[in-house]
């Protein structure tokens, strides 16, 4: 029974430390190859995407720039409440993964190019600080760009149709942030206050997250605690 829990143990702990996905390889300029190492995936969690597909260019959304571009993204379809929202983006490091803080304000459907950035009212807007995480792909413009998600926590939000907006915020990184576009979105469906017209629409993922993170080490330490608690018992019987 011990030596089974060790095992067990030493096996968890080897799993949890492995890496969940690997590259895939990106041809003609963002078209990505079907695998199980497929990098552009559903987060999970998640009920509705605009995955990065055939992707050609980042639009900046980037509060600290000149002219203070702000990227937005119209959806539709949406059957469920959801409480995160994902983007892939590159930045200006080229290769570097960089946390941004992120503004994310979800708007009416009812709001136009016209609104937006200017008289529209956000029915919600959430700011944090967030972590990349690499996908494996790359945006060759060139120079070439690694690509990275980010998930944002929202409120709770029941929208079918609507607007979201995402910009890096002046406590982010110097390095300037790019919205990575898709073709998998509507054509003419996103907008970029100050920007010029934008054909492709924007990468984008709504979803549901209910599960409560917990730490690989606070897994590992509980293994460990059991397993010490067994053996103390089995040390006292044998004496």
């Amino acid at each position: 029974m011990i030596s089974f829990l060790c095992v067990f143990t030493l096996n968890s702990f080897v799993e949890l430390k492995a890496a969940p996905i690997g590259a895939s390889t990106p041809v003609g300029g963002g078209s990505v190859v079907p695998g199980s190492l497929n990098a552009i995936v559903n987060p999970s969690g998640s009920f509705f995407s605009y995955l990065p597909s055939g992707w050609t260019e980042g639009y900046t959304s980037d509060s600290r720039t000149i002219g203070t571009y702000k990227c937005f993204q119209y959806f539709t379809g949406v059957s469920g409440t959801f409480n995160t929202v994902t983007i892939w983006a590159v930045n200006s490091s080229f290769t570097t993964p960089l946390a941004f803080t992120l503004k994310v304000e979800l708007y009416s459907a009812s709001e136009t190019s016209s609104t937006l950035g200017t008289t529209a009212v956000p029915l919600s807007s959430t700011t944090a600080l967030v972590q990349p995480v690499a996908t494996g792909e790359i945006l060759t413009s060139p120079p070439i760009y690694n690509i990275y998600s980010y998930t944002i926590p929202i409120p709770a939000t029941a929208l079918a149709s609507g607007w979201v907006s995402v910009q890096a915020q002046t406590a982010s990184s110097s390095d300037v942030f790019y919205w990575l576009n898709t073709t998998s979105a509507p054509s003419n469906s996103c907008f970029q206050l100050n920007g010029p017209t934008r054909t492709m629409g924007l990468s984008l993922a709504l979803g549901n997250s209910t599960a409560v993170p917990v730490s690989k080490w606070a897994i590992l330490t509980s293994f460990l605690i059991i397993a010490g608690v067994i053996s103390l018992r089995f040390f006292r019987k044998t004496i």
